[in-house]
């Protein structure tokens, strides 16, 4: 079984926005836009401020998340190269309300808020893409929240893994802190170290710092299968 059909339904990387829409458009929209590198672990947006526009990310990788009340981040979604961000906010003409931050260095490229609003005004094409990918969007999320988290911690756990490593394109190594992989999934770090101590254990993976190098496909498929 390839990896893509055992993690279909959590591979949360909805179609890309512009490929319905003409080169002219697509052309059009990037001559308004300039790009913005960020630090590790700086805030690209908070919650409370109204976005500038769409985020892209062009380089490295963000994280989208909010804090709960004792402190902890809940990361929603971990974005890494073409994807973006901001787009709800502004469709809703409302603030942020969750926090964008460089889990690397990044460069985020920035399509101003006026000329989204005034594409998603006036160009029934562009309007079209918007409500699709939100729709999608809005599945993966539902998915992830309701579906994803019912699930053993071990098979979660497998399924960021798999997930991340094909929507990110990162040839099989994950280099993202022990935190913000727990923050993700929905467990204590204390809980995820144990569960890549049994992976490792089983020949599935290499542990070495940060780096989590997946070595088996097909164990770690199996773990999602038959789960």
């Amino acid at each position: 079984m390839e990896v893509a059909a055992a993690i279909d339904k959590f591979y949360n990387k909805a179609s890309p926005l512009w490929e319905p829409l003409s080169k002219e458009f697509v052309d059009n929209i990037f001559t308004h836009t300039s790009i913005q590198p960020y630090k590790k672990n700086t805030t690209i947006v908070n919650d409370f401020e109204y976005p500038a526009g769409m985020y892209i990310v062009r380089k490295g990788f963000v994280k989208i998340y909010s804090v709960n009340p004792s402190g902890t981040e809940d990361i929603v979604f971990i974005l890494g190269k073409g994807l973006f961000f901001g787009v709800t906010p502004i469709f809703n003409n409302e603030r942020f309300g969750i926090f964008a931050t460089a889990i690397t260095d990044c460069e985020i490229e920035v399509i101003p808020k006026d000329i989204i609003k005034n594409e998603m005004e006036n160009s029934s094409e562009f309007n079209h893409a918007m409500v699709l990918h939100l729709a999608q969007m809005t599945k993966m999320l539902k998915i992830k929240l309701l579906d994803f988290a019912r699930k053993p911690l071990l098979e979660r756990i497998v399924i960021t893994l798999l997930s991340l490593d094909k929507k990110l394109d990162l040839n099989g190594t994950l280099a993202f802190s022990r935190e913000d992989l727990a923050n993700y999934i929905g467990t204590a770090v204390e809980s995820l170290v144990r569960q890549l101590k049994i992976l490792k254990t089983n020949n599935l993976i290499i542990v070495k710092g940060r780096k989590i190098t997946l070595i088996d496909y097909k164990g770690l498929i199996k773990i999602v299968s038959e789960a």
